[in-house]
């Protein structure tokens, strides 16, 4: 008996190398089961990324200041319905 999986599969570019991280980062942090200690060393390497790409929010950063970015990779956003 011949079974066939089908998986269904995003490819997507990056500029450098950081942002190929910060993809694989949030693909985990959405689709895989991950220990608490696994999710917070991915939350902590994240931060550290978004920090040296200036894409961190500083203090005083809000929804209404708008000088903070919240990052997610492009294409790895959930559509909203």
């Amino acid at each position: 008996m011949l079974i066939i999986n089908i998986l269904q599969c995003k490819i997507i570019t990056c500029e450098d190398k950081s942002h190929a991280r910060l993809a694989e980062i949030d693909e985990n942090l959405i689709c895989n089961e991950l220990s608490p200690l696994e999710r917070s060393q991915l939350c902590r390497e994240r931060d550290k990324i978004l920090e040296r790409m200036g894409l961190r929010a500083q203090s005083g950063d809000n929804q209404y200041t708008k000088k903070g970015l919240n990052y997610f990779h492009p294409l790895l956003k959930r559509q909203r319905k």
